[in-house]
């Protein structure tokens, strides 16, 4: 019985100094765990609605019913970087969203995504999900500063840029290409051209 007792004891030590090293990493984005992969974007909240798709009418962005839509947005920094910060939360995005915005841009950086195989799901997803319920428009942006056709520049993918961006795309759209919401911003930057 006694050598029952301890080993319960020293299991017990033992999941708590896990439990010790490990959170904190998680919970800074310096280790990131899986997360479920869906084949598409599907809104959980059943009360929110999407907002009207737009489309260009000349230089006019207008709705689906012809009004004229002005977005007034913000930017937030790359969700990764805000994670590491704790503030990739549903609190932080509420804050933004009651900045009065109508749009939010969300940057995506080359590295962040080619070093998570989970970002669009970890991050994509409920910022898109928490704009939905918001009655916000979202603007993806594939971040990268830099010549396309050569890869130079300051922020780039790793290997053939113009490979990576049609690669990013494909999932991206792919995924929320029944989301009205979500805008795509194609490339940032272009740079370095001659």
């Amino acid at each position: 019985m006694r050598k029952k007792k301890v080993g319960l004891w020293v299991l017990g030590v033992c999941l708590a100094l896990i439990a010790a090293l490990v959170l904190p990493a998680v919970q800074s984005g310096k280790l990131t765990l899986p997360v479920p992969k869906k084949e598409r974007f599907e809104l959980s909240a059943s009360d929110a609605e999407y907002l009207p798709r737009l489309r260009l009418d000349g230089k006019t962005l207008v709705n689906d019913a012809g009004e004229t839509v002005i977005l007034q947005g913000i930017m937030v920094p790359e969700p990764r970087k805000l994670r590491m910060e704790g503030k990739f939360t549903r609190e932080y995005f509420e804050e933004v969203f009651a900045l009065g915005v109508n749009a939010l841009r969300i940057p995506v950086h080359p590295d962040a995504w080619e070093q998570d195989e989970y970002y669009l799901w970890r991050y994509l997803d409920p910022a898109v999900e928490w704009a939905v319920q918001s009655g916000v428009y979202v603007i993806l942006d594939l971040h990268c500063i830099g010549n396309i056709r050569t890869g130079d520049g300051e922020q780039m993918p790793s290997g053939n840029a113009e490979e990576y961006a049609v690669s990013f795309w494909r999932a991206v759209s792919s995924y929320f290409r029944d989301v009205p919401n979500v805008l795509f911003e194609i490339y940032n930057e272009p740079a370095l051209i001659d």
